[in-house]
């Protein structure tokens, strides 16, 4: 993948953990992200029929995560300096038991 695109940062806040007896002080949350090869893509045909894409989304194929390990909806791409919400994450598989790459879509 990286022969053909370029990196991007998947970024996840958790919330979090209070002190214990002071769990009335708000805690910040915690970041954790990596760098992953992604390349952009045209949108697939069933998202473009299901009215999902929208002028401006971020659409490609993103490596396999080491450390979140499926992407979720919610998630955050850094590509180019720009941020993009994650709405999806479908797995795509040479078997049903582990994916090679995600096919995701971003939107600002």
């Amino acid at each position: 993948m990286s022969r053909y695109g370029g990196t991007v940062k998947l970024s996840r806040f958790t919330p979090g953990v209070p002190v214990p007896g002071h769990e009335h002080i708000p805690v910040a949350p915690v970041e954790t992200s990596e760098d992953l090869a992604f390349i952009v893509t045209a949108a697939g045909a069933e998202w473009v029929s299901q009215g999902v894409v929208q002028v401006g989304d971020l659409v490609g194929v993103l490596a396999v995560p080491l450390t979140l390990n499926p992407p979720l909806p919610g998630d955050r791409i850094t590509a180019s300096g720009k941020g993009y919400i994650l709405l999806r994450a479908e797995p795509v598989d040479s078997d049903p038991c582990s994916a090679i790459h995600y096919a995701i879509q971003g939107r600002v």
